[in-house]
């Protein structure tokens, strides 16, 4: 959709100086503000005359709609108003400053104003056609033409083609916009890429910044040393991204941060050092204080150490072999069906220790008694006082008889906790071929399931290839036997058709058929402008272009006064896809 509303700008963008800068600057006026435009303050920079002469050559020689985009502050009206003061051999200028309410008559009012030597407004077409006797093409210069909305711009070009086809009049177009208009123009006119010329602004570099702003500065009467140096201007261009108004704005914003340094008298050499030497004495002070704090809090600290008790346990190492007599034996027992691993690090263990399988699954294994990792001492004791308390249990429910694994002493080095109690033996309770045997039963036997999982039979599977539900008023439109895009997809991309609609809401493109009784005479489809839906309402299909033209007169009067117009289907087949 075209640009009804201006972009995102800012619109407040100051490049005035102070008085007082512009008096030690000895100016006469403001340099950077606004003027009106002479050739004595345009500043034509070698890229801007390229595109001027671009401009007119085409303006000239072809039919293409010329368009100029630009961000806001690039220079597009600086352009159009150096354009517009320029003579093109046989072309009639008519410049015309868009505004976001224009309609067309507006628009029409405002062209008129450049013929009022041929006639009055009231009879513009006349007027127009009467240039052909002068030998000259009229040639219309649209300044913010994207402020436009979507409908301004389709009546506009179907008035350049009623013109074209009454008259014989060919009205030229050239549009000055924001980036995008071109875009716009494609997905809601029939008018081709082909058929469009686009010239985007220059950006300046640190040499055309440079010339630009001694340039304006010149202008105003400034004579003094060339401004500004190399350092200023790279900090210019890069907080500017070379538009020409924000060149302008941190240009001035520079000038005057110098002209303050060198008006503003600086302080005495004596009055600097001295506030130096305040801030050291301040710092130095703050240090010392700081030192004391610190050294009559340590004395406390060191004083509650020494009359605290010892809370450590001594953890001993023995890296060579020991003897039974002064040494916890290790005790390893392996059952091969049921991968058990156990061990004790206590010699006064009981011997009749219950059988590894009836100890509790969730008891955890440990990986080898020879790799045992030093705790802190609550961990330890913690530990240690826990698997008493579970020796104890079982000791007094085992039978007495003494477990049948094979008791063997080991040499390697072993660890010794002091002031703890015994260890219990630490077992692996179940064996893999148990979590298999588990597994396997669950699977066949369904109904063990755990209730949180889902059954496989209750998993929906997922719906292929499924379209989206067609909004209540476009499944209207089919009912009533209106086409849709698939059926649009399958014409021929060489044939045209009749645009009589285009809509954000499909209920007016309802409303439209139901009024006009369309049907299988008609189709709809759905395309996207600037990210929103957008739908759109077609007549008929014809095998070229005079013969969709002439069907327009052939269509009933309600239908006629919509103004319909012209559209191939290659463009409808692209806005589908």
């Amino acid at each position: 959709m075209a640009r009804n509303k201006k972009m995102q700008e800012n619109t407040s963008i100051d490049c005035s100086l102070n008085q007082d800068t512009l008096d030690f600057l000895k100016l006469s006026k403001q340099p950077f503000g606004p003027e009106i435009l002479s050739s004595n303050t345009y500043f034509n920079s070698p890229e801007l005359e390229k595109i001027s002469e671009t401009l007119k050559y085409q303006a000239q020689f072809s039919d293409l709609l010329l368009i100029v985009e630009g961000v806001y502050g690039s220079g597009k009206t600086s352009l159009y108003r150096q354009l517009i003061q320029t003579d093109i051999p046989n072309i009639k200028l008519l410049p015309v400053q868009a505004e976001a309410t224009d309609t067309l008559t507006q628009i029409q009012q405002k062209i008129s104003i450049h013929l009022e030597d041929l006639g009055d407004a009231n009879h513009l077409d006349s007027n127009l056609k009467s240039l052909q006797s002068f030998d000259q093409t009229p040639l219309l210069i649209l300044d913010d033409a994207h402020v436009l909305s979507d409908t301004t711009l389709q009546e506009l070009f179907r008035y350049q083609q009623q013109l074209l086809a009454e008259q014989d009049v060919n009205l030229k177009f050239a549009f000055f916009s924001s980036p995008g208009l071109g875009q716009t123009l494609e997905n809601i006119t029939d008018i081709q890429a082909a058929k469009i010329y686009t010239q985007s602004m220059p950006v300046y570099t640190e040499k055309q910044a440079q010339l630009f702003i001694q340039f304006k500065l010149n202008a105003a009467g400034y004579n003094g040393e060339p401004f500004p140096d190399e350092k200023s201007l790279q900090h210019i261009i890069k907080k500017s991204d070379g538009t020409a108004l924000n060149t302008l704005h941190f240009a001035a914003t520079l000038i005057e941060k110098q002209v303050e340094k060198i008006t503003s008298p600086s302080l005495p050499a004596w009055v600097k050092w001295l506030v130096i030497s305040l801030i050291l004495i301040t710092l130095l002070a703050g240090l010392l204080i700081y030192l004391g704090i610190f050294q009559s809090v340590i004395p406390d600290k060191q004083a509650s150490t020494e009359q605290s008790p010892q809370t450590s346990s001594a953890i001993e190492f023995k890296a060579e072999n020991t003897t039974p007599e002064n040494t916890d034996s290790v005790v390893t027992t392996e059952d091969k069906d049921s991968s058990v691993e156990t061990f004790s690090l206590n010699k006064d263990a009981p011997d009749n220790l219950p059988d590894t399988e009836s100890l509790p699954e969730q008891m955890p294994r440990e990986a080898s008694p020879a790799k045992t990792v030093l705790a802190e001492k609550s961990d330890v004791v913690n530990e240690a006082q826990e698997a008493a308390s579970l020796t104890s249990h079982l000791a007094s429910e085992a039978p007495a008889e003494k477990a049948s694994a094979e008791t063997t002493l080991t040499d390697k080095p072993e660890v010794v906790v002091a002031n703890a109690p015994p260890l219990v033996p630490v077992t692996k309770t179940k064996s893999t071929a148990q979590t298999k045997q588990a597994a396997q039963a669950s699977a066949e036997n369904p109904a063990k399931r755990s209730p949180d999982l889902p059954s496989p039979a209750k998993v929906a599977a997922p719906v292929k290839n499924a379209k989206p539900a067609l909004i209540p008023a476009l499944q209207q439109l089919n009912k009533m036997g209106l086409h849709d895009a698939d059926w649009l997809m399958q014409q021929n991309s060489s044939a045209w058709t009749i645009q009589l609609l285009g809509a954000r809401e499909p209920e007016t493109l309802l409303q439209f058929s139901r009024t006009h009784q369309l049907k299988q005479n008609a189709a709809w489809y759905k395309t996207w402008l600037k990210g929103q839906a957008y739908y759109v309402l077609i007549y008929s299909i014809y095998d070229s272009r005079d013969q969709a033209r002439s069907a327009i007169e052939q269509l009933p009067g309600p239908l006629r006064k919509t103004k319909p117009w012209v559209k191939s289907i290659k463009a409808v087949q692209q806005a589908i896809k």
